[in-house]
């Protein structure tokens, strides 16, 4: 979701449609006889107890503070809304929501004046509610208020005072305004093929959404979902045994943290501080995540050139996780990679995000993440994790000068996984070209020879017709400030991300180096921690 969407997805609760057999008693079409009024999502109304979302139902997420100001004041203006679609679970009697989950969200949130931070929201996401979310829950909670006025406003009007007023209108409208409700009849086999032809329709469901919805019982499915919202929001993994679940939770929310803390803002902060998976309350983090994941099981692989005729190879799906000892074994994967990346504590490189995920213009840059962390990946495989510190400070030089590269990468290739080898390809041979001392027009001479469409100049992004200064323009200049105060590592030289700073003996303990302030140095934890190791493979590299 875009930062500025209003999250109302703890409003109407998730349910497994399939926990309790359905046993449809009507098979042919006919009235429901089902309405709602306001009055009935209250806490204690029938319908606030009975309204459900399929369990696989992607985010209430997708709307802006305006849009839900304007629904809720089409309601009370009694202008047309659109028919609420549900199907009722003959068994348990819960009434799933097929379409129009963010329709009757909003008018749920309006009566609990819960925009994704009040009560539901806070029990749902556990308090962990981002900074993103509350501003645009703030910013809905003000149009409303100002266009129509608060539920509880409107049902305590004073009787006595009733007249042609626009509050005499609205509160006569909570109490006759019904909301039209259509129900598809039959199991929940037509229901969920009802909700996949509505949703494809109107608002089409992304390729990440449907591959999550397919995979909501897979290990890779399960870990992302957990991922996304920092182990809180609806529990997809609540099948598995409690000590399972609470490992799920306390690693989601460790990595989370890592990949996703400081919130990124705009502008940029001067003191770079970026977050290295940048903005974690948006789409692109759910698409990032997954593929995230997904590394963790596999490396890219080369495309393969499609022959004429011949279908490409489908990969087996892996088996639900019965247990969730699978997803235990993902998310630990993930979280060795990531701590392997960021934070404070060994085996932290300490990986800048100016250096390595945002562009020139302060923009994050998702198909670098991936990149570096199959790079990081595989040189961890290789053993030769030693051999890149030795060599991190020549690479990371040309990346923070060259970051137009990048972008021509994913120009040729597209985005996130399309140029995830490729880009991985070109973290190699520059890694290569520096730890043979090239000098950068060597380096672009080398690329250019191995990736023929890489040109040698940027193509400006800074040209500006108004006078004032686009979030572009601030993020360019803020960043260029930054680059300067960078804090680079005593032992290898390399920028050192403000997070992950430690501070290192430059003479150490046991050759008589005191705890006094001129003998502190910053140092990235893994330099910290192997400087024993790194210390003579630098020595050698000295000129005689």
């Amino acid at each position: 979701m875009a930062s500025n969407l209003v999250n109302l997805d703890a409003i109407i609760p998730r349910e497994d449609w399939d926990a309790m057999p359905d046993q449809p008693s009507r098979d042919v079409q006919s009235p429901s006889g089902i309405s709602f009024k306001c009055l009935e999502f209250e806490k204690a109304g029938l319908a606030f107890q009975f309204i459900k979302k399929p369990e696989f139902q992607r985010e209430t997420a997708s709307w802006e503070p305006e849009k839900v100001a304007d629904l809720v004041k089409c309601f009370v203006e009694g202008d047309l809304i659109p028919s609420i679609i549900i199907w009722r679970n003959e068994k348990s009697r819960n009434l799933f929501v097929i379409d129009g989950a963010h329709r009757l969200g909003a008018l749920i949130a309006w009566v609990h004046d819960d925009y994704g931070d009040n009560e539901l929201s806070r029990s749902f996401f556990k308090n962990s509610i981002p900074p993103e979310q509350k501003k645009a829950a703030e910013r809905t909670r003000e149009l409303i208020k100002n266009s129509v006025g608060s539920y509880q406003t409107i049902k305590t009007w004073d009787s006595k005072t009733f007249n042609d007023t626009k509050e005499a209108r609205y509160a006569f409208t909570l109490l006759t305004r019904q909301i039209v409700v259509q129900e598809i009849v039959g199991g929940s086999q037509k229901a969920e093929d009802s909700f996949f032809k509505i949703n494809q329709q109107a608002a089409p469901i992304t390729p990440t959404e449907l591959v999550l919805i397919d995979a909501r019982k897979k290990a890779y499915g399960i870990a992302t979902r957990a991922l996304v919202r920092a182990g809180t929001g609806h529990k997809f993994w609540r099948q598995f045994p409690d000590v399972v679940q609470n490992q799920i939770e306390n690693i989601s929310g460790e990595v989370h943290s890592l990949l996703f803390k400081p919130p990124l803002s705009n502008p940029i902060h001067i003191g770079l501080d970026l977050p290295i998976g940048g903005r974690g309350y948006s789409t692109e983090a759910v698409s990032l995540l997954l593929a995230f994941v997904n590394l963790t099981i596999a490396p890219p692989k080369k495309k393969a050139k499609r022959q004429k005729g011949v279908k490409p190879e489908e990969k087996p799906e892996p088996p639900d996780d019965a247990n969730g000892n699978e997803t235990i074994t993902l998310l630990d994967g993930v979280r060795k990679l990531t701590r392997r990346m960021a934070g404070k504590q060994f085996p932290s490189f300490g990986l800048h995000s100016a250096v390595y995920f945002y562009s020139a213009t302060g923009r994050f840059q998702p198909t670098a993440f991936l990149a570096t962390a199959s790079l990081i990946r595989e040189l961890e495989n290789n053993e030769r994790l030693h051999w890149f510190t030795v060599h991190r400070e020549k690479f990371e030089r040309f990346l923070l000068g060259h970051r137009y590269l990048i972008n021509q990468m994913v120009l040729k290739h597209g985005s996130m996984e399309k140029s995830h080898e490729p880009m991985l390809d070109l973290y190699r041979t520059i890694l290569d070209l520096t730890s043979q001392n090239k000098t950068d027009s060597e380096v672009i001479d080398g690329l250019k020879a191995k990736f023929n469409y890489l040109r040698a100049q940027e193509i400006t992004e800074f040209s500006a017709t108004e006078s004032d200064f686009s979030y572009s323009i601030k993020n360019a200049a803020l960043r260029k400030l930054g680059i300067t105060k960078l804090h680079c590592c005593a032992i290898c030289k390399a920028p050192i991300h403000p997070n992950a700073i430690q501070l290192g003996h430059q003479t150490d303990k046991k050759d008589g180096g005191t705890g006094n302030l001129e003998n502190a140095g910053p140092e990235h934890p893994f330099c910290n921690m192997e400087k024993d190791k790194l210390l003579p493979m630098f020595s050698q590299l000295q000129p005689a």
